[in-house]
């Protein structure tokens, strides 16, 4: 088992954010660091996109990957038998915690502790919109558009 402690984790962020004090860029939906992040972000983006957008995506993510065997991360691999017939399948995963998730994610997001400006994008255009729009931290054209002059 190559998985991190949950100490070992929590070690591994706060030194990470320690050594960043100018800023950092976190993706992610760690609820168990969410604690050490969340009060020295200023800014987060909370991916709100409705079930009927993440779910057919988490599905076929889900299976292709356990058709393919392509790696997850550090060597774990789901397989057909994990996806569709045991309580670790991300299918599984993805119904049952789909409420809670949002509960518990609202309600981190709306903490006494969190200055934070939150953004809240409800769907794929408004996540298109700041792709396209979201200008570089050296003030320079947004990301978009400098793709398409070959910049990024």
């Amino acid at each position: 088992d190559d998985d991190l402690s949950t100490e070992e984790f929590r070690r591994q962020v706060s030194a990470m954010l320690a050594q960043h004090p100018d800023g950092w860029v976190i993706a992610g939906n760690y609820s168990g660091v969410r604690d050490l992040i969340l009060p020295l972000a200023d800014t987060a983006i909370w991916l709100k996109l409705p079930w009927s957008t993440v779910y057919p995506r988490l599905a076929w993510r889900t299976v292709s990957r356990a058709i393919t065997g392509e790696e997850i991360f550090g060597g774990n691999h789901e397989s057909l038998k994990q996806t569709f017939f045991t309580k670790d399948s991300m299918l599984w995963w993805g119904i049952h915690a789909w409420k809670p998730h949002h509960r518990n994610l609202r309600a981190a997001l709306t903490g006494a502790d969190v200055s934070a400006r939150v953004y809240v994008l409800k769907s794929p255009g408004q996540v298109r919109f700041l792709l396209a729009n979201a200008i570089a931290s050296d003030g320079s054209a947004p990301l978009s558009r400098a793709r398409e002059r070959g910049q990024g």
